[in-house]
């Protein structure tokens, strides 16, 4: 029989290794980013004065809207507007995107306009992307807003040839009344994931993406092999294959403004975790840390740890009542804080429901539906069921 003791031991190991894992990539990883960020200085000085002729990517569908003011939000930066060149994509759109994008292409020579049948953004993106005619190219979204200083912002890095990319800083707007569980949450969560961004930038390399708006070099665009893989993540990694840097530029803002809620900023992660895996594992060179030394490390950390949460979590909730069968001289200090997490998620659920506004119940309430999206996306991509047919909300189809 096996002594009480050993199993009591073996209880306390099981939970500090699995909290450990738990809060690793929440709270540690982005400590120790700060902390390397001091002793490994690799900043890139950039050039303002470099202009080099651009082209923007616009993968569009039923955009009606938004699409027009997109193209405005360009053209209105300080960037020479003749060193602007734009291509859309309308991917089978049945409302009038395509009768508005038609009108003004016509009347702007820099400004091209295609029109395909339904087939999703990563079809799109491979159509159109070889059109291009510059050595720059920078993928946006329509319900994205531009400053005037954005596009010079994110330009005047490639000045330096060892950059491959440099990803834009986001800011939810949405519609400015929209208040829910989904829209704070998401808000702070961008704000905690740049300071993630931009250390990791100072450091080497940014390997998270963020499709509102990035630019890459065009030579180092791969076609997107599937429709499992994300396409803006897929991008980024395509750039660190080469061994060049993927920067992250706080200074040059991306608003968007389409509004958000709790629900389509679930049914955005599940889709995003999904296609994220599958890009991962298309990728999986990146993950040998022998071969690629930070920016595995990052991927590891950032990426795959993050995605694999909710499963540490599950697994600590799992040990946790095991603990409490053994008294287990650990279990409260474990037990508590998970008690807290889900009773103020539960809570503020139901508030949200009642739509009482507590914008602290706010956050455990993303915080969780964030964590439990991750896991339906990894189910998702193991049954592989996503794809990168998308609705006016980002859903997949």
């Amino acid at each position: 029989m096996i002594n009480l003791d050993i199993i009591l031991a073996l209880i306390d190991l099981i939970l500090i290794f699995i909290g450990f894992l738990t809060v690793y990539n929440f709270l540690i990883y982005p400590v120790l980013l700060k902390f390397l960020s001091f002793i490994i200085p690799a900043q890139i000085q950039p050039d303002l004065k470099d202009k080099p002729d651009i082209t923007f990517i616009l993968a569009a569908f039923n955009e009606e809207l938004l699409i027009e003011e997109a193209i405005k939000s360009i053209l209105n930066s300080d960037y020479p507007t003749a060193k602007i060149n734009i291509i859309i994509g309308s991917d089978g759109s049945t409302d009038k995107t395509n009768e508005i994008l038609s009108k003004i292409a016509k009347s702007n020579s820099n400004i091209k306009f295609v029109e395909l049948s339904r087939g999703g953004k990563n079809i799109v993106l491979n159509t159109i992307v070889p059109d291009a005619q510059t050595d720059i190219i920078l993928f946006m979204d329509a319900d994205v807003r531009l400053n005037v200083d954005t596009v010079s912002n994110l330009i005047k890095y490639f000045s330096n040839d060892n950059v491959g990319g440099v990803i834009a800083s986001q800011k939810v707007v949405g519609d400015g009344t929209t208040v829910n569980a989904g829209s704070e949450g998401d808000s702070l969560y961008h704000r905690y994931e740049e300071n993630i961004r931009i250390n990791e930038a100072i450091i080497d390399s940014n390997v998270n993406s963020l499709g509102y708006l990035y630019a890459i070099r065009k030579e180092y665009f791969i076609p997107i092999p599937n429709n499992f893989v994300c396409d803006d993540l897929h991008n980024v990694y395509s750039v660190l294959r080469s061994k060049k840097r993927m920067l992250f530029a706080c200074e040059a803002k991306a608003y968007e403004i389409r509004p958000k809620s709790l629900s389509n900023e679930y049914h955005r992660r599940v889709r995003a975790v999904a296609g994220g895996w599958a890009t991962v594992v298309y990728h999986k060179e990146l993950l040998n840390i022998f071969q690629f030394g930070i920016t595995s490390f990052f991927i590891w950390s950032h990426k795959i740890f993050r995605w694999l949460s909710p499963v540490f979590m599950f697994a600590l909730v799992i040990t946790t009542i095991v603990g409490f069968f053994y008294n287990s001289s650990l279990i409260y200090i474990f037990a508590i804080p998970q008690l807290l997490l889900y009773s103020m998620a539960l809570l503020g659920f139901i508030f949200e429901k009642m739509r009482f506004n507590i914008s602290i119940l706010r956050l455990f309430v993303f915080f969780v539906s964030m964590n439990y999206s991750s896991l339906l996306g990894l189910i998702r991509f193991i049954k592989k069921q996503q794809n990168a047919i998308w609705n006016r909300e980002g859903f997949s189809d």
